[in-house]
């Protein structure tokens, strides 16, 4: 029933929308479903679940989808999930469209491990760097200091042999 009172007839074929929605290379392993303003489903690509009138209204997504239209990411049957809610405002119905998140990220995930794995090789060369340049700066003039100090500690005052760098 619309809101001027009028009843709106149609048939709404969820099959033919989510065949549309994989042919038009969107992410074939969503989920397309129609809900009524009861939770009752009223398209769903397994046509059974609309035979039996399962009500899924209990479902975070189908609740806060009758508040407004929304994006969210949320847990369901094992895995992070992205799901897609618009009201179709003449029968207080909502469109669910639901696409697993690892789907959604999946032509990045190369590029992260990319950038990931060259900020392992930088950061590596980096301390490698780092810690040249300590033993240069500070252990070698540590170990001239000490070998000096031993030599004159066994009363030998001649020159010594060993040279330090330019530190």
């Amino acid at each position: 029933c619309t809101g001027t009172g009028e009843y709106l007839v149609g048939e709404l074929d969820l099959n033919v929308l989510q065949a549309t929605i994989s042919d038009a290379h969107h992410v074939p392993q969503g989920t397309v479903i129609v809900v009524d303003q009861t939770g009752t489903l009223l398209a769903h690509p397994n046509f059974q679940l609309v035979e039996e009138y399962v009500n899924v209204g209990d479902l975070a997504i189908v609740r806060r989808g009758f508040q407004r239209d929304f994006n969210l990411i949320y847990w369901h049957d094992g895995s992070f999930w992205v799901g897609s809610v618009s009201r179709v405002k003449p029968t207080n119905w909502i469109v669910i469209e639901e696409v697993p998140l690892l789907v959604v990220y999946s032509p990045y995930i190369g590029a992260i491990l990319g950038m990931a794995l060259l900020f392992v090789i930088i950061f590596s060369l980096a301390v490698r760097d780092f810690s040249l340049q300590l033993q240069r700066k500070l252990v070698t003039p540590l170990v001239y200091l000490s070998t000096c100090s031993d030599a004159l500690a066994r009363g030998d005052y001649s020159p010594s042999d060993l040279r330090l760098d330019d530190t």
